[in-house]
């Protein structure tokens, strides 16, 4: 059977060469540096691709906006030309409405000059006539008078 190790011999193993508790914690060290080196460049290019992203969802959006202001404004410049085209079709209406109004005043005017003639021409043969007939009564009543007293 084996000996029960002797008091030495853990204190021998407890105790290791100062360089080898060294390289144990200087690969320790080395680990963790490496890890957080390893996690900050990581980090870094996390934030990297991250701001490249943004960069092209911002540029994508521009894309976007800028399409859509195109589009806006193509959509408003066909609106005023039909308004513009609309109230331009209203005027020529407007003045051809204002031509007709004219024209059928000319012609009132016409038909007023003429009704007004002609009543001055029927109040002129009525005026006459009845001249005429007072002319006429007169004469037969002095005529009838004559012989009546002759």
């Amino acid at each position: 059977m084996k000996e029960p190790s002797s008091p030495g011999g853990r204190q021998q193993s407890q105790r290791r060469s100062p360089g080898a508790v060294n390289d144990e914690e200087l690969k320790k060290r080395i680990a963790e540096e490496l890890a957080l080196e390893r996690a900050r460049r990581d980090s870094e290019a996390q934030k990297r691709r991250l701001k490249q992203e943004q960069e092209y969802v911002r540029d994508e959006f521009g894309k976007i906006l800028e399409r859509e202001r195109i589009s806006s404004n193509e959509h408003l410049t066909r609106a005023i030309l039909r308004e513009r085209a609309a109230t331009e079709e209203e005027r020529q209406k407007a003045q051809r409405f204002a031509r007709q109004l004219e024209e059928k005043d000319r012609e009132l005017k016409k038909h007023d000059a003429y009704y007004k003639e002609q009543l001055a021409r029927l109040e002129e043969r009525v005026s006459l006539s009845s001249f005429l007939m007072k002319s006429f009564l007169f004469i037969s009543a002095t005529d009838f008078l004559v012989m009546f007293y002759c």
